[in-house]
């Protein structure tokens, strides 16, 4: 871990009390760039972050094995994207701040 000023920046490693883990970029003590957050029931987000909240393109995974792979923007999902299900259904789908506005299967 690195840290600028007493703040993370540059590669890190975080274990939340909760069991969560982050492994990724920092600045200011943020998220920020790419990381990996494992949450504590294993669903499991690999993307982009600015200022602490998803922003960009990511992958989140399910513990159901469901799978969402497209863009995000403070925090929420928004853009478009591919939304897979266990048994291998795919959608392609767009978002607005976390509501669906169309999907379409693939």
């Amino acid at each position: 871990d690195e840290f600028i000023d007493d703040k993370m920046h540059g590669l890190g490693v975080h274990t939340y009390a909760s069991g969560a883990q982050y492994d990724g970029e920092y600045k200011d003590d943020k998220k920020h760039g790419h990381g990996v957050y494992t949450f504590p029931n294993d669903d499991r987000y690999d993307g982009a972050y600015k200022d602490d909240k998803k922003y960009g393109h990511g992958a989140y995974r399910y513990k159901n094995g469901e799978r969402y792979d497209g863009e995000y923007k403070d925090g929420r999902i928004h853009g478009c994207g591919v939304y897979t299900y266990p048994n291998g259904t795919k959608y392609k789908v767009s978002y607005k701040n976390d509501r669906v506005l169309s999907q379409t299967p693939i």
